[in-house]
Parts: structure tokens; sequence; C-alpha cells
């Protein structure tokens, strides 16, 4: 009896299956930024804090044990553009409060930077809680604001050399000097400049006003005759007793 084609289907669906399972590397930490997306206004300046989080419960216990980070190394680069000119890296700043020890801190171009600092003592840097998990201030990154309706992305990756490269060196250790790096994903983010004003939508509302305007234009007018109309009557009672010329109109007693 031969194999039915179905069962050849299911067994090469789970083959696939397990060769992506097995490509795929789980990571006990990223670099993440404070938040997904940014808006900005064109022309402004934007500043990004960075962290190492951890994102499995393995992750998290490493960096409470080990007392957070010693040293971390990573960078910032820009991979998609978006449809206009993109936003810019400007600077990188190491957070000086916990890693004083500054060796990299350079935009080696509007697309890329990087930064890698330490510690002045034996001790890791603590880490805060969130949530379930555990994370540590690394620094952050500036940017300028780029075309307006332009969405520029962003990744923050592993330490690279002056040649854009990843470093293979270990630059990520905990606070009891064991590196992570290998076991540390890339996060991103994205900026977004606030694009024009709908076009359309002003020019809706430049016709609303003004027909509004006008509504009230006729709405006064048709008033202002009832009024004269008032006081014409008593100019005609007026003109009747010989007080008042003809032709003119007798004004209110409070005028």
């Amino acid at each position: 009896m031969g194999v039915r084609p179905w069962i050849l289907g299911i067994g090469a669906f789970i083959a696939v299956s397990a060769t992506a399972a097995a490509r795929a590397q789980t990571f006990d930490f990223l670099w993440v930024s404070a938040q997904g997306n940014y808006d900005v206004q064109p022309g402004q300046a934007l500043t990004v804090p960075l962290f190492l989080v951890s994102v499995t419960p393995a992750g998290a216990n490493r960096l409470e044990e080990d007392d957070g980070l010693f040293a971390a190394g990573l960078s910032v680069r820009r991979s998609a553009n978006g449809s206009g000119t993109p936003a810019d890296l400007t600077s990188i700043m190491a957070n000086a409060a916990v890693f004083p020890d500054v060796f990299n801190q350079d935009v080696l171009n509007s697309g890329l930077a990087r930064l890698s600092e330490a510690r002045t003592t034996a001790n890791g840097s603590g880490t805060e809680v969130v949530g379930s998990a555990r994370r540590v201030w690394v620094g952050s990154v500036t940017l300028a604001a780029g075309d307006r309706g332009t969405v520029t992305e962003f990744q923050i990756r592993d330490f690279v050399n002056e040649m854009g490269q990843i470093d293979t060196t270990d630059q990520t250790v905990t606070g009891k000097g064991g590196p992570i790096d290998a076991n540390i994903g890339s996060g991103t983010f994205t900026v977004s400049t606030t694009p024009e004003p709908d076009i359309a939508a002003q020019v809706g509302l430049a016709a609303v006003a003004l027909l509004a305007r006008r509504q009230r234009i006729r709405l006064s007018r048709a008033r202002r005759p009832r009024s004269i109309g008032m006081a014409m009557v008593l100019a005609s009672d007026a003109m009747g007793t010989g007080s008042w010329p003809p032709g003119r109109w007798k004004p209110h007693p409070t005028q």
C-alpha cells in the first residue's frame, strides 16, 4: 500500500517546522528603548533612553543574582529610512552615573553610533524591576527629526568596531563578570516625524468658517430692518403732531 499524500504533507510540515525551530535562537535579554515609537516635530531633537532588559525568568534571575551589569557594549543603527529624509543619529551618551568609565561614545555616521562603558568598582550596577522583568539603564541616544511624514526605524544591537561590523569580543558582562553578549537579542524602535496637515481638511474647515460668517451676516441683516421699521412707526406718530420734520425718524428715548 502506498503512502497517502496527506501523510507526506504532514511529514514535510513537521520537518520544516523543526528546521525553523532549530534556526531560531532564544535570548534571555534584549537591547530595548523606553518605548517602541516616538513622534517628533520637524526640526526637533529627540533623546531615547536605552536599556538591557531580561525577557525570560532565567535572564531576570541572572541579573538579580549577579547584581546587574559591570560593563555594557552596544550600538544603534538606522535599519529603515522611510519615504523621505530619515531621522539622523547625532549623539550617544553613557549612563555616567552608573558607568563612569566610558571607552567608546561615538557617532560613526548619521546612521550608526556605538557605546561601551564600565563601572569603576567590582560591583555591578544593580537593576530596576519592571513587572516580572529586570532592566539596566545603560545610556541614551539623541536623534534629529527627518522629513515630515517620514518613519525611520532604528535597531539596538551588539557593539560594533570602527568599520561598523559586530565586535566578537565580550563587551557586556554581569556584575560578577559573566559575559552575556551571545545571549542578548536586538531590539528596534521607530521615529515618526509629524506629517503635513491634511490640505483637504484645512479647505473644509475654511469653507465651514466662511459659511458660518455669511450666516451671521444674513441674520444680522434680517434683524436690522425690523428695528428700523419700528423706529419709523414712532417717527410717523411724531410727524402727525408736527413735532418732527418729514423723513426723520424719532430716536428711542434712551438714546
